[in-house]
């Protein structure tokens, strides 16, 4: 049963969302540690190089107030995180600080040393980048990755198996445990029969959730390649289905980060039939992200997020900026926004029905009190 204080910070982000203020603290902060990468990958819009990336301090700092403002999860990003060299650094500051912490990552700069580091970082989980198998991975992001990337994860499972046996071992080792491992895939143009033997396999290295992920349209650019053409559209509601069908019969405890109703909407999102009321968007309400430059970004209602800053780090406090009256004008061109997107860190399903929430609250408070009447 779901704590009443989680059903009133759903409501609050509902009435945030109606009336476009925040009314709540941002379910978590993320960060873009860098915009350098050592791939240069066929659908990536994403990396340049930016002067005067953020210092390690200054990520320190960034850190420090998340958790004094009492947001337990924080998201390092990139371009590739790995690419710092102070990247464990930072990992390892994240989990002194009790932070929910998960990196993105395409694992190919994971040797076994740092793998032996983060198989140590409890509270730090992972996020790989993954496109489809070997062959068709590859060809989207370079030859060879997508074998790094299956042996970093081998290389963390490998060294928790031997954290694990010293803890069970010694009581003077601290109880471990394995973290979670996500596997990050975009659904596209050139995968769509590869999604189900792309599960099966994952599940056999140790992996623990999926989450699939759409291409935003940028005609021109080199992500619009790899967008759902017109005559696979037939193909992609046949692949579609068949995931569908396959998490419903699926009795194995792997996790699935999409909803089945999200997943299905896929079909209207690359037909471009997708209309804004179908999926609300929290953006600039549920995160708070700051660039590695330190600007605070918000999508321009056109699915820019270089279009304008709600403000920088290097200037004021998180609080300060997300209640800031550049925040606010950034809010209200995301509450114009006419491109509907499925990208899961600005839906917030759990805050798009008044009637559900306090249908929850009612439940909840009537189960919390007979459980203390015994």
């Amino acid at each position: 049963m779901k704590p009443l204080n989680e059903h009133w910070t759903d409501m609050l982000f509902y009435f945030s969302k109606l009336f476009n203020v925040p009314l709540t603290k941002p379910d978590w902060v993320s960060v873009n540690l860098t915009l350098k990468c050592n791939l240069n990958c066929n659908m990536c819009n994403t990396c340049y190089l930016i002067k005067n990336e953020l210092t390690t301090e200054e990520i320190k700092e960034i850190m420090d107030q998340v958790h004094e403002w009492d947001i337990s999860v924080f998201n390092p990003l990139g371009g590739e995180p790995f690419v710092r060299k102070d990247i464990i650094k930072i990992l390892k500051y994240a989990r002194n600080l009790g932070l929910e912490t998960s990196i993105t990552t395409n694992g190919t700069l994971i040797n076994n040393e740092i793998a032996a580091e983060l198989a140590r970082l409890n509270k730090v989980n992972m996020n790989f980048s993954v496109d489809g198998l070997e062959k068709r991975h590859d060809s989207i992001r370079g030859k060879g990755v997508f074998r790094k990337a299956v042996n970093a994860i081998k290389l963390i499972r490998k060294h928790e198996k031997e954290l694990i046996k010293k803890a069970e071992e010694s009581l003077k080792i601290e109880t471990f445990h394995p973290k979670k491992i996500t596997i990050n895939c975009i659904i596209h143009d050139k995968n769509l029969n590869e999604i189900l033997p792309l599960i099966e396999y994952v599940k056999r290295i140790g992996v623990n959730k999926i989450q699939f992920l759409t291409l935003f349209r940028h005609p021109g650019k080199k992500s619009d390649t790899l967008f759902v053409k017109k005559e696979r559209f037939k193909e992609l509601d046949k692949s579609i289905d068949r995931l569908v069908r396959y998490i419903k019969k699926d009795k194995s405890k792997f996790g699935y980060v999409n909803s089945i109703k999200d997943l299905e909407l896929m079909k209207d999102y690359y037909k471009g039939n997708l209309k804004p009321k179908k999926v609300k968007c929290y953006n600039g309400l549920k995160e708070l992200y700051i660039n590695a430059d330190g600007n605070v970004m918000m999508c321009n209602g056109k699915l820019d997020f270089l279009d304008g800053f709600a403000g920088n780090i290097r200037e004021n406090n998180l609080k300060e900026i997300w209640k800031s009256k550049k925040a606010r004008e950034m809010r209200k061109k995301v509450k114009k926004c006419k491109k509907a997107c499925l990208q899961d860190c600005y839906l917030r399903r759990d805050s798009d029905s008044l009637l559900k929430i306090l249908s929850g609250i009612s439940k909840s408070f009537i189960y919390h009190n007979l459980k203390r009447s015994g």
